[in-house]
């Protein structure tokens, strides 16, 4: 009796399993969760252990992103705009930066289906900044 129920159990899960794949893979299930269009993820503020200044920072940010072949425009005093391009896809966001810190934001995007509402976009634009990010980083590290 044990074996069979625990088999009834198994091909009813089987089922259950097969019922809502049939039903959610076909259709796209895309929302706010999707492997395609994650959430938005803003980095935290790097501060950099003592003070390298303002042009150490600067620079760091010019070198790290040319390394990750982002292009540096729009340079103004504390922010510093930066574009990449990969294929179809383009993302500019700005490097706020002070004489000891740096931060990373969202300005625009193109092909990269960014939801403001939902702050959702393409999977890889978090691979792309954590890159700009860690750049920068090592770029004031190494400087001082």
């Amino acid at each position: 009796m044990k074996q069979t129920m625990k088999t009834m159990l198994a091909r009813a899960v089987l089922a259950m399993v097969a019922a809502v794949t049939v039903t959610i893979i076909p259709s796209g299930c895309i929302g706010p969760g999707d492997f395609r269009h994650p959430p938005m993820i803003e980095l935290p503020t790097y501060t950099a252990s003592g003070n390298p200044g303002a042009q150490q920072m600067k620079r760091g940010i010019f070198t790290g992103a040319a390394r990750k072949g982002w292009i540096v425009t729009e340079p103004v005093q504390g922010k510093i705009r930066c574009k990449l391009v990969v294929r179809a896809h383009t993302v500019d966001v700005d490097v706020l930066y002070t004489d000891n810190s740096f931060t990373i934001r969202y300005a625009d995007s193109t092909n990269l289906h960014y939801d403001p509402e939902t702050k959702t976009i393409h999977r890889r634009y978090t691979t792309w900044v954590q890159g700009l990010y860690n750049a920068i980083i090592q770029q004031v590290e190494m400087a001082k």
